[in-house]
């Protein structure tokens, strides 16, 4: 035997609604990551010596700025770098140097951005800006050994 089925009314649920607030805080930012400039074995130089290393940074998409390098330890200033004996700063055995921007070696890269840093513009992903080191011809070093520098590669944005 069936059941009669009676019409059943819902009463009206009440209703409330609210907004549930989503955000993320999207800040500029940037990594740096550095080749060396390796000139390797050389004889004292009777031709300008060259050697390549690179600064690949990645920074935020759109992100412009400007990357500097600086004198060096042992450099007068970013157009006469020198690498010397680490007991020999700067002294009668420096081997002078320097390093460019460009492939032409005609751009010498600084740190004094709208000068001589070079300008970038973010885009998310790694980018490799070439380093080119010269050492120039006709030097003779007072002794033999591993000569070095450190320069300071500074990221401003």
């Amino acid at each position: 035997m069936l059941v009669g089925l009676q019409n059943v009314a819902f009463a009206a649920v009440s209703q409330e609604t609210a907004s549930l607030q989503v955000s993320a805080n999207v800040q500029n930012s940037c990594t740096l990551n550095i080749q060396p400039v390796s000139f390797g074995t050389i004889v004292t130089p009777t031709v300008d010596t060259y050697a390549t290393g690179a600064v690949i940074y990645t920074c935020s998409n759109g992100l412009q700025g400007h990357i500097g390098l600086d004198r060096g330890i042992n450099g007068q200033d970013v157009n006469s770098r020198a690498l010397s004996m680490p007991n020999d700063r700067g002294g009668a055995s420096s081997i002078i140097y320097a390093l460019y921007r460009d492939s032409t070696h005609n751009d010498n890269w600084g740190n004094t951005p709208g000068s001589d840093a070079m300008a970038f513009t973010g885009n998310g992903s790694a980018i490799s800006l070439p380093v080119y080191g010269l050492i120039f011809s006709g030097q003779s070093a007072s002794t033999t050994g591993n000569f070095t520098d450190t320069v300071t590669v500074t990221m401003y944005y």
